[in-house]
């Protein structure tokens, strides 16, 4: 039988221009620290909603102040003690004041209070944790026992004597925090600064030339961050907690100014008779201290989803 096997030759082949699949495309492009806190944070329907009715509080807080026809400190002896109507929405208090006015004006001081209450002891603690975890030796020994001293006593007691001294407003109530609540932001920062101030990107710097305070300010601080940010974002409900205990205790905000504590108050000594008056700063205040610890919850867990269990 005749063999029909083919031959081939260099002639039979050609080279062909490699193609591209996609075989070098970034599937993920690069992200930094805090862009994919933001994206564990925002993916958890949790934090929306609880970002979403903080957000409502304080918009409200600042704006019906402004829009409404009523004053929050405006007298009015025609229309005292007046159950929740269209005319006025959450009623009026025994000085015919109009409480949909006074509970968002409240809310501004409120807020105001809570925010500047866990951003002021924070920048505080940061500072001494991260000096005292730096230098080490005697003077983080002096420190510390410092701290273990004052956190013996309980802080409302440390907060009410400070009124005493300093007197009832914001300024005070927020002063008061800051002298006090610094205390563990500055144990969390002062053990961050113990692990990392002997690694190798602190000791290059250190070769390099830079001096103690910018190895504590521009490397070590930076790197505690995540665990500041979240320890001040559930520190914001303790401090509003605090102000409306102090004003129940007739020790906070005094009328004509009001806060969510000041109308609790106001509603205690009316609560047998005008019931709205205690319910709903009552309903309000529950609500914006759930949807903080809710939302501080979260951001701890999308900065160390390790915490999450």
């Amino acid at each position: 039988m005749e063999d029909n096997k083919t031959v081939l030759t260099n002639e039979d082949f050609s080279f062909l221009a490699a193609e591209d699949k996609g075989g070098e495309e970034i599937v993920r492009p690069a992200t930094t620290f805090w862009k994919d806190v933001m994206r564990r944070l925002f993916s958890s329907k949790a934090a929306i909603f609880s970002f979403v009715i903080v957000m409502f509080m304080v918009v409200m807080s600042v704006v019906i102040p402004m829009v409404s026809k009523y004053q929050f400190d405006t007298n009015n002896l025609m229309s005292i003690n007046q159950a929740p109507s269209a005319e006025h929405w959450f009623g009026t208090d025994t000085l015919g004041r109009d409480l949909w006015v006074r509970m968002w004006y409240g809310g501004r001081i409120s807020l105001a209070i809570g925010f500047l209450g866990a951003i002021f002891p924070s920048l505080i603690g940061i500072v001494i944790g991260g000096i005292a975890g730096y230098f080490g030796g005697w003077l983080d020994m002096l420190i510390m026992r410092v701290i273990d001293v004052l956190m013996c006593v309980p802080q409302m007691v440390f907060v009410i004597l400070l009124m005493l001294k300093f007197g009832n407003g914001p300024v005070s109530i927020v002063t008061s925090f800051a002298l006090i609540g610094w205390m563990g932001s500055a144990r969390n920062v002062r053990g961050l600064v113990l692990q990392m101030k002997n690694q190798d990107f602190v000791n290059a710097s250190r070769i390099l030339g830079a001096s103690h305070l910018r190895l504590i300010f521009k490397h070590l601080i930076p790197n505690t961050l995540g665990i500041v940010v979240v320890g001040m974002t559930m520190s914001v409900p303790g401090a509003i907690f605090y102000e409306a205990t102090l004003s129940i205790l007739g020790l906070g905000i005094k009328s004509p100014l009001t806060s969510w504590g000041q109308l609790l108050q106001m509603g205690v000594q009316n609560f047998q008779q005008y019931a709205y008056q205690l319910f709903i700063p009552a309903v309000i205040l529950s609500i914006t201290l759930l949807a903080f610890n809710i939302f501080g919850d979260k951001v701890r867990d999308a900065l160390d989803p390790k915490l999450r269990n």
